[in-house]
């Protein structure tokens, strides 16, 4: 109990400063490539040859081409309840909520389920996105509360996704980021929950996760921004093999407090998806679906000028002339 507690103490410290919440939302200057919503990864030296790069670099690369769209509908609720239109992402196409196990509760629990298809529109999962910290009650009835309420009203809800008529052989998936990827390792943890939970999906998240992690998971997947607040702390408690934790996306250069805002991690995440893509297409494709999601979002018009986009466009030219000599 005294670990919980402070663990919880803890964490209340830094989400309150959090870009989950009700403080400033920016102090710093957003800047540089990783705000444009043009391929740029693939002009940057040391990421241009997929073989050479280094395995840190692979196994991200693997990681965000395989929870992207995770991490998308990770923030979903908490956009749900943010006014910050500019840093909002659109929902993909495929990825259809069920509106009717939509939940809000009084306690500031707040979940979301989708239901994922693939590209010919047959339904491959069912998502479960637990939402994170975005209001008071969340730090005062669960981050810093001894007894946090937010872990019961979690495998309640899964229990009822899954006696819900979409559940039917389809996997279900738990994410969230912040509080809210704490709340998917907890069910993916629990004795309880555990076995209707396919793999957890966890984006900067919470390590008061509620519950002891008896092995080591294949099934827990952590990402995080490698300066984000949450990362000073020790995540051991989570489960995830280290082959499926990727916690050093540094495209973004910010302040702690600022790494940790939702959007940072899932920008980043978008263009190391596309870059996976785009190597895997053998260097052809032009547009995939990450790059299509990062264009939805307002902010980049405002940060990534003309100029900009010709300074990747003559840096594509140069590498290209190189590559043919």
């Amino acid at each position: 109990m005294r670990i919980s507690l402070r663990t919880g103490i803890s964490v209340l410290f830094v989400v309150l400063l959090s870009g989950c919440g009700i403080m400033p939302a920016n102090w710093g200057k957003l800047e540089g490539r990783a705000w444009c919503d043009v391929r740029y990864l693939d002009v940057v030296k040391k990421y241009q040859d997929y073989n050479t790069a280094g395995p840190k670099f692979r196994k991200r690369l693997q990681l965000s081409k395989s929870g992207y769209i995770y991490a998308i509908a990770a923030v979903l609720p908490l956009q749900r309840a943010n006014k910050e239109l500019d840093f909002h992402f659109d929902k993909p196409e495929r990825l259809k909520e069920v509106v009717e196990l939509r939940e809000n509760l009084e306690n500031g629990f707040d979940a979301m389920t989708f239901v994922l298809h693939d590209e010919f529109g047959t339904p491959i999962n069912i998502i479960i996105s637990f939402g994170g910290s975005n209001q008071f009650r969340d730090y005062l009835l669960h981050n810093f509360w001894i007894f946090p309420v937010q872990f019961d009203d979690a495998r309640a809800y899964v229990d009822k996704v899954k006696q819900s008529a979409i559940a039917e052989r389809l996997p279900i998936i738990a994410v969230g980021a912040s509080l809210g990827g704490g709340l998917a390792v907890h069910v993916k943890n629990h004795d309880d929950t555990k076995k209707v939970i396919a793999e957890a999906w966890a984006f900067n998240p919470s390590p008061r996760i509620g519950v002891e992690h008896k092995d080591d998971d294949n099934k827990i997947f952590m990402l995080a921004n490698k300066y984000e607040i949450l990362n000073y702390f020790r995540r051991d408690n989570l489960g995830a093999l280290e082959k499926n934790v990727a916690k050093d996306y540094k495209l973004i250069k910010s302040s702690s407090i600022y790494a940790h805002y939702r959007w940072v991690l899932t920008r980043q995440v978008l263009h190391f998806a596309d870059l996976a893509l785009y190597f895997e297409s053998g260097k052809s494709r032009k547009l995939t679906e990450p790059m299509r999601i990062l264009k939805s979002q307002n902010i980049s018009s405002k940060i990534c000028t003309d100029e900009m986009k010709k300074g990747i466009i003559k840096d594509r030219s140069k590498t290209q002339s190189m590559n043919i000599i």
